[in-house]
């Protein structure tokens, strides 16, 4: 597996970016940085599935965290909804594969389950697409997104508003991912993009708010962190203007980039005229309990193992070295012996409330599968480990979050979407 990792040539004939005197100095940047790390996390895992699922095993096996004692656990979500948020939940996963049909790298051609997706919500929604520019390794302009307008339905109600980012694609996606830098409460990759993007969607946005117009905010990955970004951004105005904007965030594998000392607002809290300072999270009343009647919901669904909402710097630096490590011991019982290191406490996780996403058998057994969902605080969700990269699927994210809100009642559900998921 060494030479995997060997340090490639530059490639020929191609422009660098302003600052950069040649590509060789360029490709020194970017190979001593942390892209080789994450590269190194993709690649093991896709090249050596049985090991990785092994190492995966070994860390869950010596752990000293009880997965099923922490938080609470259900197959459920909303039950018995009367506020539209299965509705919401729903579309925004749509809204957030539907995003990739939007030109990627070297024009690739969208998977079926993109335009699938796309296509299921053009039966409600009018879609305005914003596909910018793309420079490989530095760039001008924010990530792709789509507004999705609702058409009037047939009882004259206007449904919500979509707003939805599009999430890691190419290289220069990876350089934002995991430009953190040194501070542990700032990742300055995705900070800058989210800056981009408040600036180009921000006054379409406010506008539909002023409006009185629900919007929810959305997106996979990345995407799902930028949409948050301008999501928080938005509703410090709200709050400074004393207005009450309709408002939500749901997001699927995002990006750790919040830092929940400084997070704002706090789940399951809106601000009222008397309560215009810093929210802090209050775990006793989050946005998914069903006794809250908080119409604004702010949910983080991380499939369990998929490492993206979990990888910043020190994390990578983690799984790195103690993948390394066991990687090289080739006798089993050296193996089984192998000793990892504390797991990294960083300071980012995603935005919202952390809820994890897993199958698990129907009971009594009848052979299908429902989807186990897991409330975390940021302190337990820090305690796992994720290691596997298959679970960043965002079709995967929309299998599981479709059987979750099945079982509780949804049945708005698109089949056609169902049979591309196969």
């Amino acid at each position: 597996m060494g030479s995997l990792f060997a340090r490639p040539a530059p490639p020929p004939g191609r422009g660098v970016p302003p600052g950069i005197s040649d590509w060789s100095e360029l490709w020194d940047l970017l190979w001593s940085g942390e892209v080789v790390k994450a590269g190194k996390l993709w690649w093991q895992a896709k090249w050596n599935a049985a090991e990785m699922k092994a190492f995966q095993d070994h860390i869950v096996g010596h752990s000293n965290t009880d997965e099923q004692t922490l938080g609470r656990q259900g197959t459920d979500i909303f039950l018995g909804d009367k506020q539209n948020r299965h509705e919401r939940i729903y579309q925004a996963a749509l809204a957030s594969k539907a995003v990739y049909t939007l030109s990627g790298p070297m024009s690739s051609t969208p998977d079926i389950v993109s335009t699938t997706a796309f296509t299921s919500l053009e039966q409600n929604y009018v879609i305005e697409k914003h596909d910018n520019p793309n420079y490989l390794f530095w760039k001008e302009y924010p990530k792709d997104w789509i507004l999705c307008s609702p058409r009037t339905d047939d009882q004259g109600q206007e449904r919500f508003y979509l707003f939805s980012v599009k999430g890691t694609v190419g290289a220069d996606d990876w350089l934002d991912n995991l430009a953190a830098g040194n501070n542990p409460r700032i990742q300055r990759g995705l900070l800058k993009e989210g800056q981009q993007m408040l600036e180009q969607a921000g006054q379409t946005l406010r506008d539909l708010l002023n409006e009185k117009k629900r919007v929810v905010f959305t997106g996979h990955s990345a995407g799902g962190a930028v949409a948050a970004y301008v999501y928080k951004e938005l509703y410090r105005e709200a709050v400074q203007k004393k207005a009450h904007w309709n408002m939500d965030c749901v997001v699927f594998g995002c990006a750790a980039t919040d830092d929940r000392q400084v997070t704002f607002p706090a789940p399951g809290i809106d601000a009222s005229d008397d309560d215009i300072g810093m929210m802090m999270v209050d775990e006793e009343n989050d946005d998914t309990e069903e006794h809250n009647n908080n119409p604004n919901i702010r949910i983080a669904f991380c499939n369990r193992w998929d490492p993206v909402p979990r990888v910043t710097v020190s994390y990578v630096d983690w799984f790195v070295d103690n993948w390394n490590l066991y990687h090289a011991l080739s006798d089993p019982e050296a193996r089984e012996a192998f000793e990892y290191t504390p797991l990294p406490t960083d300071a980012l996780v995603p935005f919202g409330q952390l809820v994890t996403l897993s199958d698990a058998p129907e009971v009594p057994p009848t052979g299908n599968t429902n989807t186990l969902a897991r409330w975390l605080t940021p302190e337990q969700f820090r305690t796992l480990v994720y290691l596997d990269p298959v679970q960043h699927s965002m079709g995967l994210y929309i299998q599981r979050v479709t059987r979750l809100l099945t079982q509780s009642g949804f049945r708005g559900t698109d089949p056609g979407v169902q049979q591309a998921l196969g």
